[in-house]
């Protein structure tokens, strides 16, 4: 309802007469993304996500570059986190997988633009959770890619006490 009534040229949603003119901005799509990451039910990962797709799809497509959003290490970490409180099958996976979508392509605002160890982190604590018969290997498998990509300079991440 917040995005929707923050879209002044109606770009998203053209038959809202309740729009307000305030364009909205990473903030506002990490406080939304942020909201239903933290709403308790399963899919709360998956509407995050789309939530964040859909403005930077179709938002981005259609109006100027100046407004257009892109997302930060946080709002990959607000998703990533979401799958952490999740009981799905798949939520280890897809943590993981939104991880080396940091890794490799990186947050296009964002000067470190890569995964950082708080990201790292999530995704171990998230295999940790996992009844995959193969966590404890995956666990083990990007704690090295982290230590590796530090070591290389590839990453500012570095392993630390907690991870």
């Amino acid at each position: 309802f917040i995005l929707r009534r923050m879209d002044p040229d109606g770009i998203l949603h053209n038959n809202d007469e309740n729009r307000i003119d305030i364009w909205p901005n990473i903030e506002t799509i990490n406080g939304v993304v942020s909201a239903w990451a933290h709403c308790g039910t399963k899919d709360a990962p998956y509407k995050a996500e789309r939530i964040l797709q859909k403005y930077l799809n179709d938002w981005n497509l259609n109006v100027s570059q100046e407004r257009q959003i892109s997302p930060t290490v946080e709002t990959y970490n607000i998703i990533i986190a979401s799958h952490t409180r999740t009981k799905s099958k798949q939520a280890a996976r897809k943590a993981e997988a939104l991880l080396y979508e940091l890794v490799n392509v990186g947050a296009p605002d964002e000067d470190s633009g890569k995964a950082t160890t708080k990201s790292f982190g999530l995704v171990i604590s998230c295999w940790s959770k996992s009844s995959d018969p193969s966590a404890a290997e995956r666990a083990d498998q990007l704690l090295k890619v982290l230590e590796k990509n530090y070591e290389e300079g590839k990453s500012k991440a570095k392993p630390n006490i907690i991870i």
